[in-house]
């Protein structure tokens, strides 16, 4: 972790968050390629642990303090150790609540932790508007939350390659609970056909949850996916929009996304998506854009094997997803936002 109170006592803009150089999460890009934009612009900034933010809040440094959601059970003793000079927001990347109950979560079912941390912080960071909606109806107040989407890593539409007699899906998710990649590879396991060409990689980390990890892949070497699946493992935000460029279809089971940063590079890039609906999905798939929403992740295998049977409406959706791509959104542009819409709080 980088930074001290002592050498950033000035920073106007201090971000408590978990290591930047850690795993490639959505919260740990976002944080990471926040914070570099912010650097670049020649902002003051500081990345702090929590002693470290304590310290400093204890010694009267102003500024505003950013915690990131995992660690939310330190915002309340944060706050208590400001100041009128000082602020504590919270980035609202998730909430525990919304993993384990959904996108229709009620306060009554929050955590005492994640209550404490809504109704001590003062200012809170959203990556959609999903999730600013989310945070008002669990008690944030209206004026209190600035939304700042992500950046992409691809910078517009992808030349696609060539149709081919095999469709190529990808998954980009790390193998934890909740991704639902357990119960896609079931399905498709039990739903595909010997004559059926298809091709499935899985990008995301296999450390996180070995457990899970373990499972998924006992599901991906079964005798029908054996030669179908690959579990690729993690790799950087760049080498996945690579993927992602060269794949037919992405595919996301995934129970809830409070963003979904690979959907909105597969937007960006023009590839077609499939996804569970839940959470801010409904902003990025939509038929305009070649997408497909479906209720479950067992409806995910089922549409991608429809797909994998149907070239011609497979080219119907590529088509659709390149001449509605979303425009490509930099870092910078990011940063920029984030300056605008904090300030404004």
């Amino acid at each position: 972790m980088t930074g001290s109170p002592d050498a950033s006592h000035a920073a106007a803009h201090r971000f408590v968050v978990p290591e930047l150089a850690g795993r490639n999460t959505g919260g740990t890009v976002y944080n990471r390629e926040l914070i570099g934009a912010l650097r670049e612009r020649g902002e003051n900034v500081a990345v702090l642990e929590v002693a470290q933010a304590e310290h400093a809040l204890r010694g009267g440094d102003p500024g505003t303090y950013w915690i990131d959601t995992l660690f939310l059970e330190a915002v309340p003793a944060l706050v208590a150790s400001s100041s009128a000079a000082q602020r504590i927001g919270l980035i609202a990347h998730y909430l525990p609540g919304l993993v384990r109950y959904g996108d229709d979560v009620t306060r009554r079912e929050l955590s005492a932790a994640e209550v404490a941390a809504l109704d001590s912080a003062r200012a809170f960071l959203a990556p959609s508007a999903f999730m600013r909606r989310t945070l008002v109806a669990l008690g944030a107040a209206e004026g209190s939350v600035a939304v700042v989407e992500p950046g992409t890593f691809a910078t517009g539409r992808a030349s696609l390659p060539a149709p081919s007699a095999t469709l190529r899906a990808l998954v980009v998710a790390h193998l934890v609970v909740g991704k639902g990649v357990d119960r896609l590879l079931s399905a498709l396991a039990t739903r595909i056909d010997a004559d059926d060409r298809l091709t499935l990689e899985i990008v995301g980390s296999i450390d996180a949850d070995p457990a899970y990890a373990s499972a998924c892949r006992v599901f991906s070497t079964a005798p029908s996916l054996r030669e179908r699946v690959t579990l690729v493992g993690a790799l950087t935000p760049t080498e996945v929009v690579a993927r992602l460029a060269t794949s037919d279809l992405l595919l996301s089971a995934s129970r809830l996304e409070s963003f979904g940063m690979a959907l909105a590079e597969a937007r960006t890039l023009g590839v077609p998506i499939v996804a569970r609906r839940g959470g801010n999905v409904e902003s990025l798939v939509t038929p305009e854009s070649g997408g497909e929403l479906v209720a479950d992740a067992a409806s995910v295998a089922t549409a991608c094997i429809t797909l994998c049977r149907d070239p011609v409406e497979l080219g119907t959706r590529r088509a659709a997803a390149q001449k509605n791509a979303r425009p490509a959104r930099t870092w910078t542009r990011v940063a920029e936002e984030f300056l605008e819409r904090t300030r404004e709080l």
